[in-house]
């Protein structure tokens, strides 16, 4: 019985590495104890790529590290270091075949590491039967009773983009000699992504957009009496003159102004659009969201003036110290607090096997101390304004914000709570529609101005350059 039963585990084996190509992992169970393991499948790029799949790794690890802490219970928590499977391309039979060997390896909840998964959703629910798989950054089809062991994780990058964007305006204004090299009289902020979508990618995009017009709507008089500098959107160059935010027409997913069509190394430099945005818009600041084509960025030489950079996912000045001279902030999805909150509250995750072989509960405690045996299986997880920050401070160029994003709102006079900024934001991105080309229109971002302008408290949450800002 003993050989038949190796004999078939090679033979499963075999199987799943013949049908598609995944990177050489020795096939054993994932580390940790039962009911606790947890494993990532990339999303065809690279573990150690300095963004998304490293912070996702990350995440996994900080969730494995504090098991004990969080259930005030001893020897559960484990090295998840090992815990991943490294998916060799970007396309479905790529993932599929991570999937496979996640499960074949035992895990009891599989995260998948970037809404390019979102194609390939249902086969990883249907592999991983009745244990949690979390789609990071991206949104599960929940219709007809599909993906009820999957937990969406969604966040509102569109706070981090806005939030980044108005502090690099902010740090530009402030050191002046150090930007406008082409004496444009302006300071020119660049972007682009790698493929459309809307609540992954174009969603920082459009925060960009409306940092940089809240911005200038709030240093106007100081902007025309020439104490600073107005700050445009580079993609915006046409007929040797940047059109206002306002006016900005994105065509749709494939316009080759904003997206590069690839999330590969090298994508930036082969489509075009790097140079276009250097030479001949001329960029002060770049603002890739596109994962390793921020390498292109940075490894762009041929130009006197390189640009600046805001960095994306991640605090990037922490994964490229060499560059920390170029890095003026980053616009960050917090994914290890964002995961590890999320595998808190998965279905799977729900017991452990201790040492002695005794099965106990874990993870019984809320977060939100709303409810017992919290769990989100099946739902978008509830988005958090602490899973999409601005960094500052530390080696990056600029050192303070000048956006506070709370989740407690004021009260008015008659004890009524006011709209947050942060809700404002997000509601107002939340209308703009689905197409990109609407949403990535110059008119969302005057809409969203004029809602924020409108909270009567809004000097509370956002800092004019002679202010102090946030530590």
């Amino acid at each position: 019985m003993r050989k038949f039963t190796i004999s078939m585990q090679a033979v499963l084996l075999g199987s799943i590495v013949s049908t598609s190509v995944v990177s050489c992992i020795k096939p054993k169970y994932a580390h940790g104890p039962a009911g606790q393991r947890v494993l990532l499948v990339t999303d065809g790029g690279n573990l150690k790529d300095k963004s998304f799949n490293e912070s996702s790794h990350n995440a996994i690890i900080k969730y494995a590290n504090e098991i004990d802490q969080w259930n005030n219970t001893k020897g559960l928590s484990y090295n998840a270091e090992p815990n991943y499977v490294e998916a060799t391309d970007h396309n479905a039979s790529a993932f599929i075949s991570g999937y496979k060997m996640a499960s074949f390896k035992g895990a009891d909840a599989m995260v998948l590491a970037g809404f390019m998964h979102a194609g390939t959703i249902e086969t990883a629910s249907k592999l991983m039967k009745d244990k949690t798989v979390i789609l990071a950054d991206g949104v599960a089809d929940y219709s007809n009773g599909k993906n009820q062991n999957v937990i969406s994780i969604s966040f509102n990058s569109e706070l981090a983009g806005f939030a980044a964007a108005y502090d690099a305006a902010i740090w530009a204004n402030q050191n002046l000699d150090k930007v406008d090299h082409h004496n444009k009289g302006v300071i020119a902020i660049g972007t682009f992504g790698g493929m459309s979508s809307k609540y992954s990618v174009d969603n920082y995009l459009w925060g960009l957009m409306l940092g940089i017009e809240v911005f200038n709507r709030i240093h106007q008089s100081d902007i025309e009496a020439k104490l600073y500098k107005k700050v445009v959107l580079a993609n915006n160059y046409i007929n040797n003159k940047y059109a206002d935010v306002k006016d900005t027409k994105v065509m749709g997913p494939n316009d080759s102004r904003w997206f590069t069509q690839s999330f590969a190394l090298g994508g930036a430099t082969r489509s075009g659009i790097l140079n276009r945005l250097i030479e001949h818009q001329k960029a002060d600041v770049i603002f890739p969201v596109a994962g390793p084509q921020i390498l292109d960025v940075m490894s762009y030489s041929n130009t006197k003036y390189l640009p600046y950079i805001i960095g994306v996912d991640t605090d990037q000045v922490n994964s490229f110290p060499g560059y920390k001279n170029r890095f003026i902030n980053s616009a960050v999805k917090h994914l290890p607090n964002a995961i590890s909150d999320e595998l808190k509250r998965s279905r799977s995750l729900k017991t452990a096997q201790t040492k002695t072989g005794a099965t106990i509960k874990v993870n019984q405690i809320d977060i939100d101390n709303l409810q017992d045996f919290p769990a989100d299986d099946g739902t978008v997880a509830k988005t958090r304004a602490s899973w999409s920050v601005s960094s500052f401070g530390g080696a990056n160029l600029s050192q303070k914000t000048y956006i506070k994003i709370s989740e407690i709102p004021d009260k008015d006079a008659n004890y009524t709570p006011i709209k947050l900024l942060s809700e404002t934001i997000k509601d107002e991105f939340a209308r703009t529609g689905s197409e990109t080309s609407q949403y990535l229109d110059g008119s969302t971002i005057a809409k969203a101005t004029e809602a924020i302008f409108k909270l009567p408290n809004y000097q509370k949450y956002i800092h004019k350059i002679t202010e102090n800002g946030f530590e």
